[in-house]
């Protein structure tokens, strides 16, 4: 391999890293030697940016995706303290209460669609759950496959929403 590390690295040892990693032409592997959270962003970044200079992220495109092993805890880096953490992404903070006793907007200039979008997520988030729930159900009759069809149409009719507010 090329760089700064393979010199260092002998042959065996570097085919042992590709098979690993299934490196095949034209792939890289990278290392990243900080504390696992740092090299975690730092790895984050490199990815995008490559992704992004390489012309290998897909443009206009809207993908779902689904979280599993969201971290429970988090330490707080200001006071060391383990602390309970969520997926912003799923649930505004303050979760519903805050929806009905809050304006989303308050958060960011009221100008900026952002918290807009932050709710449509929201909705977006829930309306899968619900056919999540639909298609678990054992019960396949035209009422079941109606709704799923209309969880469906709305889930599109957000993501239209969604790309408008963000103009992507």
């Amino acid at each position: 391999g090329k760089g700064p590390i393979a010199k260092f690295v002998p042959e065996d040892a570097q085919a042992a890293i590709r098979a690993a990693a299934g490196v095949g032409p034209g792939d890289a592997v990278f290392f990243a030697c900080m504390n696992p959270k740092q090299a975690a962003a730092f790895a984050g970044q490199v990815r995008t940016r490559l992704g992004d200079q390489l012309d290998l992220l897909e443009k206009d495109v809207f993908r779902f995706c689904w979280t599993v092993d969201f971290p429970l805890y988090e330490r707080d880096e200001q006071t060391g303290e383990v602390e309970f953490s969520h997926n912003p992404f799923s649930m505004p903070q303050g979760g519903m209460a805050a929806l009905e006793t809050m304006d989303p907007l308050d958060i960011l200039d009221s100008a900026n669609p952002l918290g807009k979008v932050e709710g449509l997520i929201d909705e977006i988030s829930r309306n899968m759950k619900e056919i999540e729930r639909l298609l678990d159900d054992d019960d396949t009759g035209e009422q079941n496959q109606s709704i799923q069809q209309n969880t469906l149409s709305r889930i599109d009719e957000l993501i239209t929403e969604v790309q408008r507010l963000t103009g992507t």
